[in-house]
């Protein structure tokens, strides 16, 4: 093994982006969780079967207002069809390539080898589990700000204002995923001065993205139009949350919040602290790489939508840590580099340390069931009880262990202990878990937005049926069960014990 700190002069080859890229749309595949039944994924992917319909989307809102998913969206969605397996496309395709994206810049920060190992710290880092199989703007937004640090180093080399603007595109496809990417936007400053002091380069960009902007607005006002563009369409949907109100106590310990990473907890502290030490760099690209993953935690935990009341513009949680995680993993990587020097054996235990803890979690988060598979496989169940109108029931698994931790308790003679849940959060899961079926495998769209929203009946404390169901009528001959969880699914033939 060649030392840590040897850095290399070697472009990156394009059998190590090709080896990389296929490396991460494996372990995405592999990892790849069940449809989320959150509105960010379900309601788009409703929309655009609604578009290709003829229906137009049903309303403009946050979610449609993303018009740099929406329109990656429509075009695969032309090419390949709307079948719920093609859902994953999209995400594997952009993680994928974001994966290669952070070699490349780790190859401009410091060499080759920095870049790799810092791509497969980003592909088993283990929350792209999820963000990596989800339509949710994280990956996206990721992949486009990576796109737009790429651009600006290599600006920084070449000195050609034309990749100011490519990072300026890149930046606006970002704001197009989701507007709170604006929170890159001092590190991206930060990025080209603090390297070159360059006031006209700083004018370039800034001038660039306002242009594009422009150009958003007048597009969106025509299509929509609001006076306001899309900061007035979204204004009464998504800033309008009223569980992000609190007291200026709660904001102000509103860090505290990060315990809910749970383990990746320890991952955003380490990458703080290593990114709190580059600030006292001499190497300036260091340095504002630093200044952009700290300003953009900083902002995420502190910034508001509203004054009066006082309301966070977005909650503490891992999906929204995980779309500046990737410069987290680069700036550690090079701390790493450092040590190094001094301290081989150190560094060399410290990264065997991560890259174990990342694939141990990944390995865990596979599920029983490939859930690219299960989806084909729910289609034709769910899309012909549907479709006959048979009985339905929706069975919610409080807790299922994967094969992991299944052995692990087997291995220690343990059982796994039931998880008991509230009622009202019983119904909650129940008419989100309605959304995703309807959404996903209802064969006439319609339809499936007609019954979008309408409540199952509860005939157990955990089984709901599809069906109003007439006395002495509790078993079906075509009926079908789905059992779900929190990160499972499954449709089997037959009604359930009752």
């Amino acid at each position: 093994m060649k030392p840590l700190s040897q850095a290399s002069g070697v472009q990156t080859s394009r059998a190590v982006v090709a080896g990389l890229f296929f490396f991460s749309i494996v372990v995405r595949i592999l990892t790849a969780e069940y449809v989320e039944n959150g509105g960010d994924c379900i309601t788009l992917w409703l929309n655009i079967r609604r578009f290709w319909e003829g229906l137009g989307f049903n309303a403009w809102n946050h979610h449609t207002m993303r018009w740099a998913i929406t329109m990656p969206l429509i075009a695969v969605t032309k090419v390949f069809g709307t079948s719920a397996w093609v859902y994953y496309l999209l995400p594997t395709l952009y993680s994928s390539v974001a994966a290669v994206l952070v070699c490349l810049i780790g190859e401009r920060l410091h060499s080759v080898r920095l870049g790799v190992i810092s791509s497969i710290l980003f592909i088993l880092y283990p929350q792209m589990a999820q963000t990596g199989s989800q339509i949710w703007p994280a990956v996206f937004e990721l992949t486009y700000i990576l796109g737009s640090v790429l651009c600006i180093f290599i600006w920084l080399d070449k000195k050609h204002l034309g990749w100011l603007v490519a990072a300026a595109l890149c930046f606006v496809l970002a704001w197009g995923s989701r507007v709170t990417c604006i929170y890159f936007f001092p590190g991206l400053l930060a990025l080209i001065w603090l390297p070159t002091r360059s006031f006209k380069a700083v004018f370039v960009f800034c001038a660039a993205v306002g242009a594009f902007l422009c150009i958003e607005h007048l597009c969106i006002y025509a299509v929509t139009g609001e006076p306001l563009g899309r900061i007035g369409v979204i204004k009464g949907t998504h800033g309008a949350q009223a569980e992000l109100q609190t007291s200026l106590s709660d904001y102000l310990l509103n860090f505290l919040n990060y315990k809910k990473l749970r383990g990746l907890l320890i991952v955003t502290v380490v990458t703080v602290l290593v990114a709190l030490s580059m600030l006292r760099s001499r190497e300036q690209r260091r340095k504002a790489l630093a200044v952009l993953y700290l300003v953009h935690l900083v902002m995420l935990t502190w910034m508001v939508s509203s004054v009066s009341p006082l309301k966070l513009a977005l909650p503490v949680g891992s999906r929204y840590v995980c779309a500046s995680i990737p410069f987290g993993l680069l700036l550690t990587t090079l701390w790493l580099y450092d040590l190094h020097k001094g301290k081989p054996r150190l560094a060399t235990t410290l990264l065997c340390l991560f890259i174990a803890a990342f694939t141990y979690f990944s390995v865990a988060k596979i599920p029983g069931n490939n859930s690219i598979l299960q989806t084909r496989r729910d289609a034709i169940v769910l899309g012909d009880a549907l479709a006959s109108n048979d009985p339905i029931y929706i069975r919610y698994i409080p807790w299922q262990p994967n094969f992991v931790e299944k052995a692990v308790i087997e291995y220690f003679g343990g059982k796994a202990r039931k998880k008991s849940v509230d009622a009202s959060d019983v119904r909650r899961f129940m008419d989100k878990n309605r959304n995703r079926i309807v959404s996903l495998y209802m064969r006439d769209t319609a339809e499936a937005a007609a019954n979008y929203s309408r409540r199952p009946v509860r005939i157990g404390r955990y089984l709901y049926t599809f069906s109003e169901l007439a006395e002495g009528d509790e078993r079906f001959e075509n009926a079908v069960t789905v059992e779900f969880g929190r990160k499972s699914f499954e449709a089997k033939p037959g009604a359930p014990e009752l």
